[in-house]
């Protein structure tokens, strides 16, 4: 992610954030969320990017696929590679119809996991 971001002349308009971020502000001012993750931590965050109408990326990582229908609300690219990852956020950076279309599909996966249903999951 760092070498796209120098190589596009990113880092005046790009947030590369840990754990201790607060996400939701940065989600209301993003454009697209993107999780390189290698493992399937994170997936919690890729939802809560989906219900702020956020078109995101993500690698192919376990349970990925039970939220981003690729092409349709997002785009999930290979873990192992590092291009793919860069073409697919080069491909929503320049085609703004994509992107927003993306972003209305990725807003209604918040009608598949209701706010009860999750919390009521967290507390078990």
């Amino acid at each position: 992610m760092q070498k796209f971001i120098e190589q596009h002349q990113l880092q005046a308009s790009t947030s590369l954030v840990d754990a201790d971020t607060d996400l939701y502000s940065l989600l209301r001012n993003a454009d697209i969320y993107v999780n390189p993750a290698r493992t399937s931590g994170g997936l919690n965050e890729l939802l809560d990017a989906m219900a702020s109408k956020l078109p995101v990326i993500t690698t192919d990582v376990p349970g990925a696929d039970e939220y981003v229908q690729n092409a349709i609300n997002g785009l999930i690219v290979n873990t192992a590679q590092e291009e793919p990852l860069t073409i697919a956020l080069d491909e929503l950076m320049v085609n703004w119809g994509k992107r927003v279309g993306m972003a209305l599909e990725a807003s209604k996966q918040k009608e598949k996991f209701p706010f009860e249903d999750f919390t009521a999951q967290v507390l078990i």
